[in-house]
């Protein structure tokens, strides 16, 4: 059986976030440079980086920040660890750690996305976040 960790990133961690960050930005076909990655270990009381380990390993990483209410800025799984239940565990220790309002946004091409964060958000609340279209992205609201 894994156990899946949501770890707060040191310092020392923002290399393998860095690495990580890479494919992801492949995958969602953004620029290849994601600017605010250093602004998680300077913006200390407004952003926070996670690594997610599954049995000791990073199978991943999220990025939450604070404006008005709690945000998923990033979230990724490495393919390798996908459809195992890791992202849904991450997800909810994720919240469980910032009690609030939630704002999650994903690209309307991004369908996959969409379809992850609808099924992992009903499981967690125990029923469906609001779903706002908002210019190109589905906006997903909820309190916990």
């Amino acid at each position: 059986m894994t156990t899946t960790q949501v770890l707060s990133a040191s310092a020392s961690d923002k290399d393998t976030i860095a690495t990580l960050m890479t494919p992801y930005l492949l995958e969602l076909e953004q620029p290849a440079e994601y600017p605010y990655l250093a602004h998680y270990w300077q913006e200390t009381e407004h952003r926070f980086p996670y690594l997610i380990k599954t049995s000791g390993s990073v199978a991943g990483f999220v990025l939450v920040r604070k404006t008005q209410c709690f945000e998923i800025a990033e979230f990724y799984i490495i393919p390798e660890q996908r459809r195992k239940a890791i992202g849904r565990e991450a997800v909810a220790q994720a919240l469980k750690r910032h009690p609030g309002n939630w704002l999650v946004s994903i690209d309307s091409n991004n369908l996959t996305g969409q379809a992850f964060w609808m099924k992992t958000l009903s499981h967690y609340l125990k029923g469906s976040p609001d779903a706002i279209p908002i210019d190109n992205r589905l906006t997903l609201t909820f309190s916990h």
